[in-house]
Parts: structure tokens; C-alpha cells; sequence
């Protein structure tokens, strides 16, 4: 029990550097990193694993039935798993911060409950370039540090020319709805959303003001944009231009639309308009709201306020409505411009401000390609674009329902029923 290590002896890998001081691990080393051969093949599909322990996984998640399955169920709320570790690491989420074991960073103030993510955070956060092993995909030019994103990547982006054709994806389908999913996060994702009741969820409260979420990524997201300075911030920063972020998927998504040429990028266009976008959710997002597919207005899902009888398609939008509306002013956080007496709700709504007041000379300007038309403001620019320069035919046109006015943006069908309509319903 009290060996030192120069009285112990080790044992040494003799393709690769690694060294251990029990045998059991330096086996299990040899088998995962220089063996090709898979020992564990599953008798029901094509799935093959290197421990007997992810073959388990495996069968319980993928061909046992939830009839079948060994429910384990959480005390304090309504989540249940399949696994004996799945349940234990969400008991975490009920301990408070004096009861949790902590795993703390010692680079920065970065901590977390569990060991996995310390792993991740010290190699993405605080391993240099050179001495970080990258994961290439032999598809397209993507890269990342860690074997699993690799994983995730090319089940998710070319799954279509792999093994599996598209069709023959195993889907994770929603027992209540028709919503599918490929990831097993999502689906808990969307049954926690869609069909949770409000009194089985155990809800996140934000302690500066009436925010409440069911996830506890949204509380932290509200925090940074909504509580904290931006000297507070753990920004993202783009090595192109002078874009940050406190999202890292943004600064991705920044880096698609902004700094990659239209050769490289990946077009999903629309079956059905000229739409095409860089983005597949934004694909996703279009078909949903231009084209319902046939939906009658009945059969559309609508997000509805329990205040007033607002509407809208979009979750977004609705808590923008109930954050405008519903929210008194006391218990809203202002955001005030230095340069005038402007303050607004929105933090983006005040960096679109602050634009206005620089010089011509230092702003960043949207110039129109067919005209003298500038703007600092790119959705001006759209919208001019959309207004002077899109021929009829390619407009898709906002119709009143209540009269034979047609207009090219919702903001303009919306200002002609507010004030023409306005003892009637708007539409959203």
C-alpha cells in the first residue's frame, strides 16, 4: 500500500510511450490502441466493440424494448434512464454547490461536476497546437481534437455516403409524436420540452430576475448575454475580422457564413423556392415556416402566450414577446447606450444601435451591388434588396387575410393590419 513508485515497477508499451503501473491496464491499452481487430461482435446487427462492457451498452440501448427494460427512476423528479451511471451522474444536478464534488481547472476559473469534462475542457481549452492529436475526416475538411466529435461529425454530415444510405439511418422516433431524431440528446431534449407538464419538471431559476428554463444550458446562456459584463465574459474571437462570441457554435457559424468561400461550402437549397443557405437547421427552419407542407391553419403548431392572445411558430419568438410585453419594468435589464439616452431590452439591439454612432469613416458598410444604396446595417440591406431588386416571380409575398393587400416583407403586413385590422387578430 505505501510502494513508491521507484520501488514499484512499471509497465511500459513497447509501441508507444505510455506507462502504467498495473498490468490489467497496459492490456487494455495494447487492445484499444494497437489492435485492429474488434473482439465483441453483436448477434443482431453489424456493431462490433473492443470491451464487453460498451457491447452491453450497445444491446441494452439499441435492441431492448422499453417493455424489457430495467427502468431505473430518479426520487426528486421525473427522469428515468436505462443506466445505473446515468442516474447517478443526474443526481448531481439536485446537490447543491456545498455538497457537490467540484473538479476544478487550474488554468482558469472553469469547473465542473464531473471528471470527463475537466478532460475535454483542459484539451480544448489549454493544450497547444502542436501537441494536440487531430482528427481529420477523410470526407471534407473538418478537424477537431477529440475522437468522438469525429464520430458524431460523420454520422451526422455524410451518413449518406457512408456504409448507411440516408434512408437506412437508425432513427430515434418520439413514442407521442412524429418527431424523429439521430442523436439520443435530442430526443430527451425535445420530450422535455414537448411533452413534460410544467408540475414534473424541476425548473431552473435565474436568482437576478423572473427567468425560468427547463434546461440548465439556457440559464447559463441567460446569465452571460443577459447579467453579466462582457470584461465577465468567456468570449470566442474570430481571426478574421473582429467578430466574438459567447457561444462557440456561433463563432462556427460565423466562420461558415462570413470566411468560407461558396466553393467549399455545402448548399442546402429548397425544394420548392429559390432559398438556399450554408446551414441545414436554417433549411430546416425555412420549409417549417414558409412551407408547412400542406398544414391547415389548424394543424399548425403554434406557440401560445398564457397572458394575451399572442401567437407565433417560433419559440424565440414568443419569449420575445413575453420579454417585451409581459415583463415589468422594474424587473427588466436595460441596456443603455453611452452616447445617447436609447436603452432597450436586447443587448443585440443595442450593438445594432452603437453602430449608428460611429463615423463613416470606421463603420462597416453594406453596400448594394446594383445601386448606390449603403447601409450599417445588413438586414437593411436585405430588405432593400428584397424590395428594389427581387423581380415579382421570386418574391414570396405576405397576403392579408382580410383584405386583397399583398406585401413582400411580414413586418410591412403586419404594420398594414395593426393599423387598418387592429380590432382583429394580427397575424404572426
Amino acid at each position: 500500500m505505501h510502494t513508491s513508485n521507484e520501488e514499484r515497477s512499471w509497465f511500459e508499451c513497447e509501441k508507444c510511450a505510455y506507462l502504467t503501473k498495473r498490468e490489467y491496464n497496459l492490456k487494455r491499452h495494447i487492445m484499444t490502441r494497437h489492435k485492429s481487430g474488434l473482439g465483441f461482435r453483436c448477434d443482431k446487427c453489424d456493431f462490433t466493440a473492443k470491451h464487453k462492457h460498451t457491447m452491453k451498452h450497445h444491446k441494452l440501448m439499441k435492441h431492448t424494448s422499453d417493455e424489457e427494460a430495467l427502468w431505473l427512476q430518479c426520487k426528486q423528479c421525473s427522469y428515468k434512464t436505462r443506466l445505473k451511471h446515468s442516474l447517478r451522474r443526474h443526481m448531481t444536478m439536485h446537490k447543491s454547490d456545498e455538497e457537490t464534488k467540484w473538479f476544478d481547472c487550474f488554468n482558469c476559473e472553469y469547473r465542473t461536476r464531473r471528471k470527463g469534462n475537466l478532460r475535454r475542457h483542459m484539451l480544448v481549452k489549454h493544450t497547444a497546437l502542436e501537441a494536440v492529436q487531430w482528427f481529420t475526416c477523410d470526407m471534407c475538411q473538418y478537424q477537431c481534437k477529440i475522437k468522438d466529435d469525429l464520430k458524431k461529425h460523420t454520422k451526422l454530415q455524410h451518413s449518406d455516403v457512408t456504409v448507411k444510405i440516408k434512408e437506412d439511418i437508425e432513427w430515434l422516433k418520439c413514442d407521442k409524436c412524429d418527431f424523429k431524431a439521430k442523436q439520443r440528446y435530442k430526443m430527451e431534449y425535445h420530450k422535455l420540452i414537448k411533452h413534460t407538464f410544467n408540475e414534473e419538471l424541476l425548473w431552473l431559476q435565474c436568482e437576478q430576475c423572473s427567468y425560468k428554463t427547463k434546461r440548465k444550458e439556457s440559464l447559463k446562456r441567460h446569465i452571460l448575454g443577459v447579467h453579466k459584463s462582457d470584461e465577465e465574459g468567456n468570449w470566442f474571437y474570430c481571426f478574421n475580422c473582429e467578430y466574438r462570441t459567447l457561444k462557440k457554435g456561433n463563432l462556427r457559424r460565423h466562420m461558415l457564413v462570413k470566411h468560407t468561400t461558396p466553393e467549399a461550402v455545402q448548399w442546402f437549397a429548397c425544394d420548392k423556392c429559390h432559398y438556399q443557405c450554408k446551414i441545414k437547421y436554417d433549411l430546416y427552419k425555412h420549409a417549417k415556416l414558409r412551407h408547412s407542407d400542406g398544414k391547415i391553419e389548424e394543424h399548425i403548431e403554434w406557440f401560445k402566450c398564457d397572458k394575451c392572445d399572442y401567437k407565433a411558430r417560433q419559440r424565440c419568438r414568443l419569449r420575445q414577446h413575453e420579454w417585451f410585453k409581459h415583463t415589468p419594468i422594474d424587473e427588466a435589464a436595460w441596456f443603455q447606450c453611452e452616447q445617447c439616452p436609447y436603452k432597450t431590452k436586447w443587448k443585440y439591439s443595442l450593438k445594432c444601435h452603437v453602430v449608428l454612432h460611429k463615423p463613416d469613416e470606421e463603420a462597416e458598410w453594406f453596400c448594394c451591388f446594383n445601386c448606390e444604396f449603403r447601409t450599417k446595417r445588413k438586414q437593411s440591406l436585405n430588405n432593400h434588396m428584397r424590395l428594389k431588386h427581387t423581380i415579382a416571380e421570386a418574391v414570396q409575398w405576405f397576403a392579408c387575410d382580410k383584405c386583397q393587400s399583398k406585401f413582400k416583407t411580414k413586418s410591412h403586413l403586419n404594420r398594414h393590419q395593426k393599423l387598418l385590422h387592429s380590432s382583429e387578430e394580427v397575424q404572426v
